[in-house]
């Protein structure tokens, strides 16, 4: 007798143990894939069917803190004039540099008995830039204050302790050197007395070292309780490092300072010592009583 298929299969073992599955035609699995596809062309996009879903973040608790956007830089606008101005200051500090170089270049050659720069010479170079001062004194708004600071500068080295001979120089270049550039800077003290104070707290004010001793030295022990040929050597080029330095930094406070006529005090008053202690004087005598004056019996300069 033969049996007809019902479309059951027989139990197959799996894993030992016997199951009963049920075969699906091949006419179902057709039926399904078409439904599915009928669904996904029935799916818009932009229905949630249709999009994936989108994994949430983990809430921190803290506030979204938005990233500072940086705000746009002004830009200063300086007219060709005051840049000109600025250029010029520049080029006379350099001048006077390259002076100064020539002078101490020669210095160095001199001995007990041989005399070729005295602290003379320093003094009789630095008036032959006044023309260059007067020059910059017009040049805009700012230009006495540039003017004014080259004064300075010129007065700071308008000097030397420098090895002289046994003969004096007493001609009256020094005195009369002295005297056109303490009138110069009289001028400019009145002009920038009579601008307008500036305002506000202004810029830091750079650190100036203190002058020169042979405690700043750094060469060792002496071993003589006196610095030997080699620490001799040291020294000399150590002093004149740290005096460039010094010098550098003097600059910069002339040109950031707010209180100019407290500080032009200050310098000059301490340059008439070093003056004097060469048995020179004559030193800017006029601007340092006009400063004296503006400072006033309160000590604060007006």
């Amino acid at each position: 007798m033969s049996h007809r298929s019902s479309g059951i299969t027989a139990g197959r073992k799996v894993g030992g143990l016997k199951t009963n599955a049920t075969k699906q035609s091949p006419k179902d699995g057709a039926q399904k894939r078409k439904r599915k596809s009928q669904a996904d062309m029935d799916t818009k996009p932009g229905d949630a069917s249709a999009t994936p879903p989108v994994k949430k973040q983990k809430s921190t608790g803290k506030p979204a803190i938005a990233k500072p956007q940086k705000a746009p830089v002004a830009k200063l606008k300086i007219s060709p004039v005051e840049k000109a101005a600025i250029q010029n200051y520049r080029a006379t500090i350099n001048k006077v540099d390259d002076r100064l170089q020539a002078l101490d270049k020669k210095s160095k050659v001199q001995g007990p008995n041989l005399s070729v720069v005295t602290s003379n010479d320093y003094t009789i170079a630095m008036a032959k830039f006044i023309p260059d001062v007067q020059k910059l004194t017009n040049m805009g708004k700012d230009g006495a204050a540039w003017a004014f600071n080259v004064l300075l500068y010129m007065a700071e080295h308008s000097y030397r302790d420098v090895d002289v001979s046994t003969e004096t120089d007493l001609s009256d270049g020094p005195k009369e050197s002295f005297q056109a550039m303490d009138a110069a800077l009289l001028g400019l003290i009145e002009k920038r007395h009579q601008q307008p104070r500036a305002t506000g707290d202004g810029a830091e004010v750079t650190f100036v070292r203190n002058k020169w001793t042979d405690a700043d030295a750094d060469v060792g022990e002496f071993k003589t309780g006196q610095p030997n040929k080699q620490q001799r050597s040291q020294m000399a080029a150590q002093k004149l490092q740290w005096m460039k330095c010094r010098s550098d930094e003097l600059r910069e406070r002339r040109e950031k300072v707010q209180d100019w006529a407290a500080n032009a005090l200050e310098e000059l008053v301490d340059h008439r010592d070093c003056v004097a202690s060469l048995e020179r004087d004559g030193f800017f005598v006029k601007s340092i009583a006009r400063l004296e004056e503006l400072r006033g019996a309160t000590g604060v300069v007006e």
